[in-house]
């Protein structure tokens, strides 16, 4: 009996160990399962941002094409023939004093054209009738009505109006 009570309490010490062993076993497999969870996210993060690395490499990649564009454009600007400065005065007239609405709407529009045949000459383009200079036509009629109203305010003086057209 003595014997038998050995083996039960061996029996009973290896089922502890059994019990021990399996919730170890449970408690590395909630371990494992957590650490899979956590591998698995920062596997998501690190494909998120090896995503956004390439995106930025293709931008950073694009933004060196547009500096290269832009310093051969500021080479070629450097190096090339430059035809019109900013602010360059491209015509300059006189309209005379004391004509009529429609004569001075005409005398502007003269002036204009002839600004815009200078500059097609300037480009080197053959004058086809095309526009380069473009004047706002309220600004047209803003000018002359302002050339009328010189010629009333000075009853009929000799004060003519000067045009001048620059560049921008």
């Amino acid at each position: 009996m003595a014997e038998i009570e050995q083996i039960r309490k061996e029996v009973d010490a290896t089922k502890a160990e059994l019990a021990s062993a399996q919730a170890a076993k449970d408690a590395t497999e909630a371990e494992l399962a957590t650490l899979q969870a956590s591998y698995d996210e920062v596997s998501k993060k690190l494909a998120d941002l090896e995503a956004t690395r390439a995106k930025m490499e293709a931008h950073i990649k694009d933004l060196q094409t547009t500096q290269e564009q832009l310093q051969n454009g500021i080479i070629h600007l450097r190096e090339g023939t430059i035809l019109f400065q900013v602010d360059q005065l491209l015509a300059q007239a006189v309209v005379r004093p004391g004509l009529s609405e429609e004569d001075s709407n005409a005398a502007i529009k003269n002036i204009i054209d002839d600004t815009n045949k200078l500059v097609l000459r300037r480009l080197g383009i053959e004058d086809q009738g095309q526009a380069v200079v473009y004047v706002d036509r309220q600004n047209i009629e803003v000018a002359t009505q302002k050339q009328i109203n010189r010629i009333k305010d000075s009853n009929g003086g000799s004060s003519g109006c000067c045009w001048k057209y620059y560049c921008w």
